[in-house]
């Protein structure tokens, strides 16, 4: 018989020689890389103990009802003989599911058997952050934002140092340079979430101090300030810069010059009297006068047009869209042969000209619009869709630009193409049909869409792979291809969403729905479909889990939850339960969120 000490030490080796370790440093891809590299190769240990009997399976760190029912989907599992590799695979399991910060597997040897005991460190999860010590409702939603915290995304420690830098600047963002943070976790082990609570003190607001500027502002320093509204000893605030930005650029506008530039170089916090000097960089640019040469057109109407004026800048694209905005004014007024241009005119360094010339050619009066070719849709159907206008009564020289015509052009091939015409044309032509000649003050035109239809392309075969019988019941219905159906893109592409919703709905996070197409052989005018369904790993609700919940009724709100534990992971539940709580109009904010949203948990909590 072996002594007692001499079994506890031989126990203890056991442990020691079959234990495998996978430490994992959360934040770092590349640690993570390597310790799972390391797994790859069984430790000489396990090759050792290859064979023997696992008789149990135990877990430690993480509880087994949190994994369940993973468990029972190991590949190493009890009354099954040891394998090093499937102890690998085991932890590479174990860890994606996201519990864990750290896992090891460590074995027990009695005889010819093996207690195998998984365990490390587990995860612990962000259910809310807590904000207390600030009144005002916007100023702590910026703070709460500036956390950067996610609830339900892992929670470490290592990253409150970061957070607490990201609260200390949003609150300078804000004007308040004395803030004072102060931060405590509470753990509910139990459901692995953590409670991250703040106590803000922001102290009184900084004031405006001095206002420097450099550069060809055109301004005094004096002038500079007021017109920034920078008044000193002015409360300063999250707006303070915006606004004194966008009241020198309105300064600068109303003088026409649209070229002048204006930022924030620097700001500097004078601690001992709570002041911030700011320092700016301005150029007040040259005055720019934009004309128009060649007809008339209001002085409001212009600004519109053109968008240097509200943009207040000039450069060569904004006048290039100008360009465009003109000649669509003047076609839109009978004016369809309209011709627009603009050149530069400098007069000396501190006026520049933008000189728009219009030749407007003759009026131009619609007389008719037609389609021809067409025979799967009717005239009316086609109007439906058609800008373009012939004269009337109230409307002498009708509707005509280029702009409505290319749109009538694109309307209607994607009404055919929706319906099986994938190589349809559509052609315009504008013809003058004015037969009084040149003298005429008016050019009378014809507008005709030419409608070449081409071969209409049906579904052939319609395949649907990777879903059960049960699953192609609940969803085809909604599918609005099928076999002997005009093929459409656009359909295909609305049946895709139904399948991936349907999925989505039923849990499937990270379903994916690919389509196939080709020529069905020696009928070119049908198409052969086959849609693949890879549905991915089905997750489900563990519990649904409330908090902040301090004056309501719990029954008020259960009665308004669509979703429950056992219940496949619906998000778009997860917003109706979202939407109907705001409608009690009984809180100010409703956030809902999935426990572990990386991890591949077969069961999560909803926060």
């Amino acid at each position: 018989m072996i002594p007692l000490q001499a079994r506890a030490r031989k126990i203890v080796a056991n442990a020691v020689a079959l234990s495998v370790i996978l430490a994992i440093a959360p934040l770092c891809r590349a640690q993570k890389t390597q310790a799972i590299q390391a797994i790859q190769a069984p430790p000489s240990s396990l090759l050792a103990w290859r064979g023997l009997t696992v008789e149990k399976v135990e877990f430690q760190g993480v509880t087994q009802d949190r994994l369940d029912p993973l468990p029972g989907e190991l590949p190493q599992q009890p009354g099954e003989p040891l394998d090093p590799a499937r102890v690998r695979e085991s932890l590479r399991r174990l860890y994606a599911t996201g519990l864990y910060q750290t896992v090891e597997a460590a074995g027990l040897r009695s005889g010819r058997g093996v207690t195998l005991v998984f365990s490390g460190t587990p995860q612990m999860f962000l259910r809310r952050v807590n904000l207390e010590g600030i009144k005002d409702f916007r100023l702590a939603s910026v703070v709460q934002g500036a956390t950067q915290m996610q609830a339900g995304a892992a929670f470490f420690k290592e990253n409150l140092p970061d957070a607490a830098g990201r609260i200390q600047q949003a609150l300078q963002d804000n004007g308040f340079y004395r803030g004072q943070i102060a931060s405590t976790q509470v753990y509910d082990v139990k459901d692995g979430l953590v409670d991250l609570n703040y106590l803000v003190t922001a102290g009184p607001a900084a004031r405006v101090g001095g206002v420097a500027v450099q550069g060809d502002s055109g301004l005094s320093g004096r002038q500079f300030r007021k017109d920034a509204r920078l008044k000193p000893g002015g409360k300063v605030n999250r707006n303070t810069v915006q606004h004194a930005l966008r009241a020198l650029r309105n300064h600068y506008n109303q003088q026409d010059r649209l070229a002048a530039s204006v930022s924030l170089r620097s700001t500097q916090y004078v601690a001992p009297m709570n002041r911030l000097n700011f320092a700016f960089l301005a150029q007040q640019g040259p005055v720019v006068n934009i004309q128009v040469e060649g007809a008339r057109i209001g002085a409001g109407k212009l600004k519109q047009l053109v968008p240097v004026y509200e943009e207040g800048a000039v450069d060569q694209d904004l006048l290039n869209e100008g360009e465009r905005n003109l000649r669509a004014y003047f076609q839109d007024r009978g004016f369809f042969d309209v011709k627009v241009s603009h050149r530069p005119v400098v007069r000396d360094a501190q006026h520049v000209t933008a000189l728009y010339t219009v030749d407007l050619g003759r009026p131009h009066v619609v007389d008719s619009v037609r389609v021809t070719g067409n025979r799967y849709f009717s005239d009316t159907i086609l109007f439906e869709r058609i800008s373009v206008r012939p004269s009337t009564l109230l409307d002498w020289h009708g509707l005509l630009s280029q702009q409505l015509v290319n749109q009538d052009v694109a309307s209607i091939k994607a009404l055919y193409q929706s319906n099986g015409f994938t190589d349809v044309k559509v052609i315009p032509r504008i013809t003058d049909s004015d037969v009084r000649g040149k003298a005429s003050k008016e050019a009378h035109l014809r507008v005709v869409y030419t409608i070449e239809e081409g071969a209409q392309q049906r579904i052939g075969g319609y395949r649907i792979e990777g879903a059960t019988p049960a699953q192609i019941a609940r969803f085809q219905p909604e599918l609005s291809a099928t076999t002997g159906q005009p093929y459409s893109p656009a359909k295909l592409g609305q049946d895709r969403e139904t399948v991936l919703t349907y999925y989505f709905s039923e849990g499937y996070s990270d379903a994916d729905v690919s389509l196939f197409q080709q020529p069905e052989p020696g009928q070119p005018d049908r198409i052969d479909l086959i849609m693949t369904i890879t549905p991915g790993r089905r997750t489900f609700v563990r519990n649904v889990l409330l908090s902040g919940i301090d004056h309501t009724r719990r029954s008020v709100v259960d009665q308004r939850i669509v979703l429950h534990a056992g219940q496949p992971l619906d998000q778009s539940a997860m917003l109706e339960t979202q939407r109907r709580l705001y409608n009690l109009g009984l809180f100010s904010d409703v956030n809902t969120a999935i426990e572990n949203p990386t991890g591949d948990a077969p069961y999560k909590s909803v926060l």
